[in-house]
């Protein structure tokens, strides 16, 4: 039997254990089908073994005793490490340029620094004028694809925003993964990015494990957001884990991070 991909794999876990225990039995045993799946060893990908594979530990979670009770911020904390391991990281790596789930991030970053009413001003895939009169303007600008015409468009936007608004602070988040060619390939965007940079742009690229990180973070978010992260409290009943507690984590994941 032909393997299957990563992502047929896990619906084919999903759906035994939904057939087996339900959607909720599979939160309260919190079984995670793609951390079952890191163990698989490389080319044992067929249908058959899969399901051995999730019938084996299907087996072994309902012989344990019923339902554990835990905190919402060991819950969170055991639902982001399920996110970032190795094999989950890796696969992130070379994940497309999402510019959407990097406005999120950068959004939910925010929401823990600045004034809620200026976020939404504050960033874009294209420049806006800055949210108060009077006072520097502190702007992401992020990268919509990267592509000679496009980067060059953003940093022409760029330019003339640092013109008009001296002392702003303006940053551009791009894909680190892609470096921007020497001036011999690509002359006119160098000229405009040492334009920027001398006008006070900040350059923000974005490593592969940066980036892998951020989608994880926006993946956690969408799915505490949606109360798919949910836990068992002292009275034996399940609960969402609200996004205030999500909101508390980030602001601790982004004291780590660095020139945001």
């Amino acid at each position: 039997m032909t393997g299957c991909s990563r992502t047929e794999a896990e619906e084919l876990v999903r759906g035994r254990l939904k057939a087996v225990v339900g959607m909720k039995g599979m939160q309260a045993l919190f079984f995670d089908p793609a951390t079952l799946l890191d163990s698989l060893a490389p080319g044992r990908n067929a249908p058959r073994i899969v399901l051995t594979l999730a019938n084996r530990r299907l087996q072994e979670l309902l012989a344990l005793p019923a339902q554990v009770v835990e905190d919402p911020e060991s819950r969170l904390a055991r639902v982001w490490a399920s996110l970032t391991t190795p094999a989950q990281v890796a696969r992130r790596r070379s994940e497309p340029w999402r510019p959407e789930r990097i406005l999120q991030v950068l959004r939910l970053y925010l929401l823990g620094n600045e004034n809620p009413e200026d976020i939404d001003n504050a960033l874009g895939l294209s420049l806006k004028e800055p949210p108060q009169a009077g006072r520097p303007a502190r702007l992401w600008l992020v990268e919509p694809v990267f592509h000679p015409k496009a980067v060059i468009h953003a940093l022409e936007q760029g330019v003339s925003w640092l013109k008009r608004h001296p002392g702003g602070q303006l940053t551009y988040v791009r894909d680190g993964r892609h470096a921007i060619p020497p001036y011999s390939k690509w002359p006119e965007t160098n000229r405009l990015l040492r334009r920027f940079q001398e006008q006070g742009g900040r350059l923000m690229p974005l490593s592969a494990e940066r980036i892998a990180r951020w989608q994880a973070i926006g993946e956690l978010y969408d799915a505490v957001r949606c109360g798919e992260i949910t836990r068992i409290d002292a009275q034996n009943r399940e609960q969402p884990v609200p996004v205030a507690l999500l909101h508390d984590f980030l602001r601790l994941h982004f004291a780590t991070e660095q020139n945001v």
